[in-house]
């Protein structure tokens, strides 16, 4: 994210401000386009690094709060069900399609 946002082109907004443009309607046509693989992109690390907070959910999380991973962690050390293999395999599937719509993203930005 940091990388698409020190790469952009302040000058694309000033243009589009001197032309008459608002700002509400320059950030949505110019700037949010631009930034847009690298907001994808950072949501998808981000998504992907909260899932390596398992240790972290254990501690800090009061016992009525369930996230995904606390869940899952629970559901392996009790009982093995298929239940936790169907939701990995919905969770490799989310994070490869996601992958592949960025990629798509940025091959139509060039």
């Amino acid at each position: 994210m940091l990388a698409t946002l020190s790469n952009f082109n302040h000058n694309l907004v000033r243009a589009s401000l001197s032309l008459g443009e608002t700002p509400f309607r320059t950030f949505f046509r110019i700037t949010l386009p631009v930034i847009a693989p690298g907001v994808i992109s950072g949501a998808l690390f981000a998504f992907a690094t909260s899932f390596d907070e398992v240790v972290v959910t254990l501690f800090l999380a009061g016992a009525e709060q369930t996230t995904l991973p606390r869940q899952m962690f629970t559901g392996i050390r009790e009982n093995i069900s298929p239940t936790i293999a169907a939701v990995a395999k919905l969770l490799i599937l989310f994070t490869t399609s996601l992958l592949l719509v960025l990629e798509w993203l940025r091959g139509r930005r060039r």
